[in-house]
């Protein structure tokens, strides 16, 4: 290979192309993984936000009063509805994911 005359240039610089579209190609998957894994945590609090305002409304220690709770930087509305019909009473938290998209999470529990 005395008289390579660019060759190794051009290898190097194909190689280049390759693995830059590789990287690029990568890179908005990893960027939904790690908005999804926020969604995630904050559904988890929600939920968990949820469980305990209905442990609490059962347990007479809080009424069935719409409010609003912020926690770790994300605010979370927690609404009341009644049930008649099953005489329950319906807890539901309503939040933002990182998308801005209003997402809400539901359950029931005894009057």
């Amino acid at each position: 290979m005395k008289n390579s005359d660019g060759y190794i240039f051009v290898e190097m610089l194909a190689a280049f192309f390759v693995f830059s579209f590789i990287c690029f190609s990568i890179l908005p998957i990893y960027q939904k993984i790690i908005a999804d894994k926020d969604d995630v945590k904050i559904r988890m609090e929600a939920i968990h936000l949820l469980y305990e305002q209905l442990q609490a409304y059962m347990e007479g220690e809080i009424e069935a009063v719409d409010e609003t709770i912020t926690k770790n930087g994300e605010t979370y509305h927690m609404k009341w509805e009644a049930e008649p019909v099953f005489a329950m009473i319906r807890g539901c938290i309503h939040y933002k994911n990182h998308g801005e998209k209003n997402v809400s999470v539901c359950d029931s529990t005894k009057r």
